[in-house]
C-alpha cells in the first residue's frame, strides 16, 4: 500500500487562520459541535502554553514531522513522542503542552473549540486560568500541589 498524503494548505481557502502563535498557527476548518483544526508547527522546540479544557477533548493525528508532548494523565508527568501516523487523546482536564523537533503538521479533532475553555497554567501560584482570569476547578496538577 502507498503513503497517503495530503497537502493541508488546499484547505486555506475553506479556513480560518484564527491563530497565530510563537510555535506556528492553525487552520480552523470548521468549529460547531465539533471542531476540525491543523495545528502547524513550524518553529523547532519553541513550547506552546502548558494548558488544559475543562470541556474539550481532542484527538491528535501527527501528518507530519515529530512532536514532543508533556502530559499529565496521571499523577506522574509524561513526555511522549510522536511521529507521523501516531495518534494522541488528550481528555478534559488532563494537562498538556507540546513543541516539535522538526516542522510538523497535527491534525486535531475535537469537541467544540473555545478560547474560554482554555486554562493556561500560571507558574506563580501552580493553577490554571481562562482569558477571564477564571480558575479550573480542578485537574491533575491542582490535586497535586494541595496535598
Amino acid at each position: 500500500m502507498g503513503k497517503f498524503e495530503i497537502d493541508f494548505s488546499c484547505f486555506e481557502k475553506n479556513a480560518v487562520v484564527d491563530k497565530k502563535h510563537k510555535w506556528g498557527d492553525q487552520l480552523r476548518l470548521c468549529n460547531y459541535s465539533y471542531c476540525l483544526k491543523v495545528l502547524r508547527l513550524k518553529y523547532p522546540h519553541i513550547k506552546g502554553s502548558f494548558h488544559c479544557h475543562d470541556k474539550k477533548f481532542e484527538t491528535w493525528f501527527v501528518a507530519e514531522g515529530i512532536v514532543m508532548v508533556r502530559i499529565w494523565r496521571t499523577s506522574e508527568e509524561e513526555i511522549i513522542r510522536l511521529e507521523p501516523g501516531d495518534k494522541l487523546d488528550i481528555t478534559r482536564r488532563i494537562p498538556h503542552q507540546f513543541w516539535c523537533l522538526t516542522p510538523a503538521q497535527i491534525l486535531e479533532v475535537s469537541t467544540k473549540d473555545d478560547d474560554k475553555d482554555t486554562y493556561r497554567y500560571n507558574e506563580e501560584d501552580k493553577w490554571f486560568y481562562n482569558e477571564d482570569n477564571k480558575k479550573l476547578p480542578d485537574c491533575w496538577l491542582n490535586f497535586l500541589h494541595r496535598r
